[in-house]
């Protein structure tokens, strides 16, 4: 029997980039905030062109000064409202600094802690001005991260803006100013643009996710007819960030024109690379742009291009067309669908070899295989906080695009692909203003696939049954089979190459070539997500390398996989 190495929970969460779904978003006119419910939701880049500054005092603006000695962020807010919109001020993630000094026209402006915001202990009259310090965040690796040294500053305004609530859901005239010139190189760029200063309107929410880097960073410009997009790097990186971020742009455009949308917003990508300790790359739509996230060893291959188009597909997906009710429940949607429609964009304009494309789709059947959770409805994976929880609705999401998308081109002999639906999903949404119920996304399905296409995404999405693929799902050029998955695990848990060994498992893959807990690893090389690709560490031992080889393969299952057929060009393979 033949195995298939792709597919595994730890590859998806990467791929994915999964965090939280967004909330339910705000009609398309308008800019679409991230959701406050959870820390960890990202904001749809979908609000007016920042460039744009209306001829007014801000609102609400916000100053950052990086110093370096120590380390720190001075940040100081000023917010101009009716009293009852500036009497709580939050952050998007984690409690209020400690010491917050605040003023108002009347003078000092005593706050109080309730929960994780301050309160005002009057009502506040006329300008209200807040200040603190930011500290870097120790052991935070995630967007949101704030990170000041001599030669750098990078971080995400969800630990750094004190912002009051009342101005969340508002658009107003902002400003953001960054003070960088203590910092090395001292140039700034931020997911608004390049420069220390931008203004513009946007809502509070949209301001709490921006993010910026700092220092020496190289940037580029995009201009054209298909949109303006700006580009900015910090740190060394394996691939040349020039190309990441014109291909970047070309994407947004291909994304824009599968679904319709004619507006051309301007568009920031931003580059950090450094050696992350766990997977090599973690993608996140932020506020205006995108934060790439890389090691710097990582090549710009389909593990960077598929988190790439997966997040700017959920400006759309997940953003303009979002499902009522918890987030988590729609994942399926705006991770799962996003992922397909991503695919099939990137392969289409040939960011993605038909290899990738047919690996891509086992990883996803694999997954689904090996799963712990595999057989648990929707409802209770949303309910869920396991990781692996998430990982499986998005995979059940991005399968059942696949295999609508297969059914609508056979029942229409190719007339018909789930860009139509997805397209009409959209306009519905655009009228409605508002989430859609469910019912009329499985209606939708209903009415394009037939009620028996309804029963399969009920039993299988929501259900907990396995998404089956037709053997002809990808076309012409690949051929399905029946193989043995086995899931990645690489035995031990690397903090950081070179780094100490942990949560060895004994007998798992890393303890039977020898590894245990505590050895120093000095050098490691590994496929991450690619269970048949040998992995080596290189640990020291009486003062040598001593190199450990072995196959980082854990559970396996039976499933299907595709691969593309020998005796068809590539490029008769596009569809």
């Amino acid at each position: 029997m033949k195995r298939a190495g792709p597919g595994t929970s730890a590859w998806l969460c990467a791929v994915f980039a999964l965090g939280c779904a967004p909330e339910p978003r705000c009609p398309a006119s308008e800019p679409a905030p991230p959701g406050a419910a959870s820390s960890a939701l990202r904001p749809i880049a979908s609000a007016p062109a920042h460039a744009a500054m209306p001829p007014a005092t801000p609102v609400l603006e916000a100053r950052l000064r990086a110093e370096i000695d120590p380390p720190r962020i001075v940040v100081d807010v000023t917010a101009r409202a009716e009293p009852a919109a500036l009497g709580r001020w939050s952050m998007a993630i984690g409690d209020p600094p400690a010491d917050v000094a605040a003023t108002d026209d009347d003078g000092a402006l005593p706050l109080a802690r309730e929960g994780r915001a301050l309160v005002t202990g009057r009502t506040p009259r006329g300008t209200v001005r807040v200040s603190y310090v930011a500290s870097p965040t120790a052991g935070v690796d995630d967007e949101t991260a704030v990170h000041v040294d001599p030669d750098r500053l990078h971080a995400g305004a969800e630990r750094l803006l004190l912002l009051p609530e009342g101005l969340d859901d508002r658009a107003v005239p902002t400003r953001l100013v960054v003070d960088a010139t203590r910092v090395e190189g001292a140039q700034v760029v931020a997911t608004l643009g390049k420069g220390g200063t931008h203004e513009g309107t946007m809502r509070g929410r949209e301001l709490r996710h921006v993010s910026l880097l700092a220092g020496r960073p190289g940037s580029a410009v995009l201009d054209a007819y298909e949109g303006h997009d700006e580009a900015g790097w910090l740190g060394f990186t394996r691939f040349d960030p020039r190309f990441a971020a014109a291909e970047t742009a070309g994407v947004r455009t291909a994304l824009a024109d599968y679904f319709g949308d004619r507006a051309r917003l301007p568009f920031t990508l931003l580059i950090l690379s450094d050696k992350r300790p766990s997977d090599p790359f973690a993608v996140s739509l932020r506020t205006r742009g995108l934060l790439v996230h890389a090691h710097l060893d990582a090549p710009w291959t389909a593990a960077a291009r598929l988190p790439v188009a997966t997040e700017l597909a959920r400006r759309w997906i997940g953003g303009a067309i979002a499902i009522a009710g918890e987030p988590a429940a729609s994942a399926w949607l705006s991770e799962g669908f996003a992922r397909a429609v991503a695919r099939e964009v990137s392969f289409g304009m040939g960011t993605l070899s038909p290899i990738e494309y047919a690996d891509e789709v086992t990883m996803l059947l694999a997954t689904q295989a090996l799963s712990p959770l595999s057989g648990k409805t929707n409802d209770e994976l949303a309910r869920s906080s396991e990781r692996a929880a998430r990982v499986l609705v998005a995979t059940r999401g991005a399968l059942y695009a696949t295999r609508l998308d297969a059914v609508l081109r056979a029942r229409s002999k190719g007339k018909k692909t789930l860009r139509e639906v997805i397209r009409a999903l959209l306009a519905t949404a655009q009228t409605a203003g508002a989430p859609l119920p469910l019912a009329t996304f499985v209606a939708a399905i209903e009415a394009e696939a037939g009620a028996d296409e309804r029963a399969a995404f009920e039993r299988s999405v929501l259900g907990g049954g396995e998404v089956a693929l037709p053997d002809d799902a990808l076309g012409p050029c690949f051929a399905a089979a029946r193989v043995r998955h086995e899931a990645f695990d690489l035995g031990v848990t690397l903090a950081g190459v070179p780094g100490d060994a942990r949560d060895v498992r004994p007998g798992g893959p890393a303890h039977r070539a020898g590894l245990r807990d505590g050895e120093r690893v000095v050098r490691a090389s590994y496929s991450h997500g690619r269970a048949w690709v040998p992995a080596e560490l290189f640990v020291m031992r009486d003062g040598k390398e001593t190199a450990l080889r072995y196959r980082p393969a854990g559970a396996s299952a039976q499933g299907r996989a595709f691969t593309k057929r020998r005796e068809v060009r590539d490029d008769q393979c596009a569809r």
